[in-house]
């Protein structure tokens, strides 16, 4: 959260999400991690959901704070999944 905040006061022209959504929850801590999209939600351990769904009301946040905020500033979500429809994509 203060990294983001951090590039948009500093009026980066464009600002890229890459490898980051909002969740990687996995069969363990080290290994088998992947992305879950949103629709995964109903099949994931309650405490996962939960989570899932904070961090993207703080992505929301933060949408809506640029948006209003900083429209010179293009924010790029490379590859999205869980932050689809948040920020302007681009499918690599």
């Amino acid at each position: 959260e203060s990294i983001l905040r951090f590039l948009r006061v500093n009026n980066f022209k464009t600002i890229y999400i890459v490898g980051c959504d909002i969740s990687n929850y996995g069969a363990s801590k080290t290994s088998g991690r992947y992305f879950y999209h949103a629709d995964h939600l109903p099949k994931m351990p309650p405490h996962v959901a939960n989570s899932m769904k904070r961090l993207y009301g703080k992505w929301k946040n933060f949408s809506n704070f640029a948006i209003q905020n900083s429209p010179q500033t293009q924010i790029l979500s490379i590859n999205p999944m869980g932050l689809e429809d948040l920020f302007e994509e681009e499918h690599q």
